[in-house]
């Protein structure tokens, strides 16, 4: 099979009118392109809800393509076209399986790595002992050990028991993933509000190619990051957020997007007085139903 070609981690706008997805077959996000005399067609199986008119991004990784919108991935790996439905049913399986195994796995080493040098897990991997969500509880679930915010507004706050749910001077970890035009956030110094979007702390953002220009690791409506995305839906990626007095740092899977230090008699930012360097818990943000994030390995280290 021949490919397109098209350079390798280049997201690049197309319309579907490009691409022939067939629709039959397994859903899967990423697929191989060929190229036809009409261009690069879509041959492996999937589907997809998006409109033909609409455009949106794709990423290519050597061979594949990742097409947002489409859900629900199984790694089918390389098996052909729609006809082998069957093998990469049986094979699909295996390899979901075996790659759950392996993020299990690996979780419990990053644990355990991560306790030994003053880290300690939010998160247990299975369910959300020690976390609260406010307003409509059901946004956040827990699915292979991973927390997944999806439907209408809520804010998921840590009220466990490490540090007593208050830090004041900390670093945290978490790994994160989005889907196409999510829009999420990480809040710290913040504190349990059962309604609205938290008054108190500051917002990390989680935002890869949502509309708003504040985009991944944003120290929202205080230091924005109103460049390209240093991280790709679809893909993990790390917040690490420090915390140390009145100086904030912000990384991307270990880029610092924001170095941040508080002025002097700092009011908080128009609209956002609340937002002052303090003390406080941790909260996921549920944005709204359209925004599909998951989180994973959300670990703290409390500083002196």
């Amino acid at each position: 099979m021949q490919y397109c070609p098209i350079p390798r981690y280049q997201q690049v706008a197309y319309t579907l009118a490009n691409l022939d997805v067939n629709a039959q077959c397994l859903p899967s996000r990423e697929i191989p392109i060929s190229t036809t005399d009409e261009g690069c067609s879509a041959t492996k199986c999937g589907h997809t809800r998006l409109s033909s008119a609409r455009a949106f991004d794709l990423t290519v990784r050597g061979d594949w393509l990742t097409l947002p919108g489409l859900r629900d991935f199984v790694a089918v790996g390389d098996f052909g076209i729609c006809e082998e439905k069957k093998k990469m049913t049986r094979y699909g399986a295996l390899l979901l399986a075996c790659a759950c195994v392996l993020v299990a796995g690996c979780q419990t080493t990053q644990w355990a790595v991560g306790k030994a040098t003053g880290w300690t897990p939010l998160f247990d991997g299975k369910s959300l002992e020690g976390w609260k969500a406010s307003e409509n509880k059901d946004t956040f679930t827990v699915r292979d050990g991973m927390i997944v915010a999806h439907g209408p507004r809520s804010h998921l706050f840590y009220v466990g028991p490490v540090n007593n749910a208050n830090f004041k001077n900390f670093e945290l970890k978490a790994d994160v993933r989005t889907e196409i035009g999510a829009n999420s956030g990480i809040y710290f110094h913040t504190e349990y509000q059962e309604t609205d979007w938290p008054a108190k702390g500051f917002e990390v953002q989680v935002n890869n190619t949502h509309t708003d220009p504040k985009k991944t690791g944003s120290l929202y409506n205080v230091k924005d990051a109103n460049h390209q995305s240093r991280a790709f839906d679809y893909e993990w990626f790390t917040e690490h957020i420090i915390v140390q007095g009145n100086h904030v740092t912000i990384k991307v899977n270990g880029h610092t997007v924001v170095d941040w230090t508080q002025p002097e008699n700092w009011q908080g930012p128009e609209g956002n007085p609340g937002r002052k360097l303090s003390s406080g818990t941790f909260a996921l943000q549920g944005h709204d139903p359209d925004s599909v994030v998951y989180f994973r390995n959300i670990m703290v280290k409390p500083l002196p």
